[in-house]
């Protein structure tokens, strides 16, 4: 018969880094008004995109402000 000791505590801790990407430049985006399809959609689909494009804007800022957060906070210690 083998005995476990349940009592005894595992801690697994791990460390996030990111490191910073090089890229080329990328050229700036064209002004709405040089795409000429935006002009030929309905003004709901329109509206539509741009509320989509607001809401991925906000979770995109909410997303980095999390990422700065964990990448300052001190890991956990452990208290055994």
């Amino acid at each position: 018969m083998v005995k476990q000791d349940c009592s005894s505590k595992v801690t697994v801790l791990f460390t996030l880094s990111f490191t910073p990407l090089s890229l080329p430049p990328s050229p700036l985006p064209s002004p709405p008004s040089s795409l000429p399809f935006l002009s030929s959609l309905p003004p709901q689909t329109l509206q539509e995109l741009k509320h989509e494009n607001q809401r991925m804007k906000d979770e995109n800022s909410a997303l980095i402000r999390v990422i700065g957060k964990l990448s300052r906070s001190p890991l956990p210690q452990s208290h055994t």
